[in-house]
């Protein structure tokens, strides 16, 4: 089961996402039960929060509590969820980045934008979800979880492990992170880092971001990492 809370104070679109849902379960052959809540602000949804829920699509322009002021109290209570803003301005939207927010999408929703940005969804929801890694950090002895690493980074002789609440420092190469990571979605940008495909938002030029992070792709994997993101996109890897 996908647990999703639909946060929007515009009571008609709720009908609109119970189609969408509907229709890609059905056109897609998904097994797994989508269940839908409804939360008509950001503060009601705050107020009663409870860690549980894969997936949020929330509007940023709301009356009661906006969306970026609702993303800011949820990151107080849950790190790993993932939260896509649905609004008409997309101005608005780069600023939900700094909420570690996975994606956003313009209103009015339709069909052909929805299932693109499901697949990917359901990609990362189901990736990995229960695949760990032993590192022997610095720190100490970590049992990592494959789907909270954002990208990998490789400094001299030390890989350093950027996920989406800390970092970890180890010795190794990147070689080696990348053979260990082989069955994910971790793909070269640069001889420097290894990323997750699914905290990819964009390629810009020659930078691609991560999480809201801008790294650089080198000249010789650009056309490598362009074609993979645009698969990874489609749902085709």
């Amino acid at each position: 089961m996908i647990r999703v809370a639909l946060v929007d104070d515009e009571q008609e679109i709720f009908s609109s996402y119970r189609t969408l849902f509907e229709r890609f379960a059905k056109e897609e052959g998904w097994n797994e039960e989508f269940k839908l809540t409804f939360f008509s602000d950001g503060l009601e949804l705050v107020e009663s929060y409870k860690q549980g829920y894969d997936l949020i699509l929330m509007d940023i322009d709301m009356k009661k509590l906006n969306g970026l002021e609702t993303a800011r109290a949820l990151r107080k209570m849950d790190e790993n969820v993932l939260l896509i803003f649905v609004t008409r301005f997309s101005q608005y939207a780069i600023n939900g980045y700094q909420y570690e927010a996975f994606d956003f999408v313009l209103k009015p929703l339709d069909y052909a934008t929805f299932k693109l940005k499901m697949k990917r969804i359901v990609k990362v929801l189901s990736r990995n979800s229960g695949r760990t890694i032993f590192l022997r950090s610095e720190g100490g002895n970590v049992v990592l979880s494959c789907k909270t690493i954002t990208y990998i980074e490789v400094i001299k002789h030390e890989l350093i492990y950027h996920t989406t609440d800390k970092t970890y420092r180890v010795y190794g190469t990147l070689v080696d992170a990348k053979k260990e990571l082989a069955d994910s979605h971790f793909i070269l940008c640069h001889r420097s880092y290894l990323v997750n495909a699914a905290y990819v938002s964009k390629i810009q030029g020659m930078d691609i971001i991560v999480n809201g992070e801008k790294l650089p792709i080198s000249r010789n994997y650009k056309r490598e990492v362009t074609e993979y993101m645009a698969n990874f996109f489609a749902g085709d890897v």
